[in-house]
């Protein structure tokens, strides 16, 4: 996807949010098994704690994550469409659920 390689400790997602497309870059630690939570201690809390999860079958902390939104002006028609639709759709087949767009 990318002309060079992006750094191992680098993970970039992009999705579709409403009418938003949005692209989360994260700068991850690996660990070769699960880190240990540092909690309060006696002198107060520590930092918060950072997300852990696995991540191409290792464990990682979350150290940094940047998420940026964009409004798509085609994205945001379309959810108007589907806003205006919904009703009639959910007069036509009651079993739809009435999901807020």
């Amino acid at each position: 996807m990318f002309s060079s390689k992006l750094p191992e400790d680098l993970a970039v997602q992009f999705h579709i949010e409403g009418s938003y497309i949005v692209v989360s870059v994260y700068a991850l630690q690996y660990h070769s098994s699960p880190p240990q939570q540092k909690h309060g201690n006696i002198l107060g809390s520590s930092k918060s704690p950072l997300k852990v999860c696995q991540y191409k079958d290792k464990y990682v902390s979350v150290l940094n994550e940047i998420v940026v939104k964009s409004l798509d002006p085609k994205l945001e028609s379309v959810m108007e469409c589907l806003k205006k639709a919904t009703p009639q759709c959910q007069l036509t087949c009651p079993t739809l659920p009435s999901k807020s767009w």
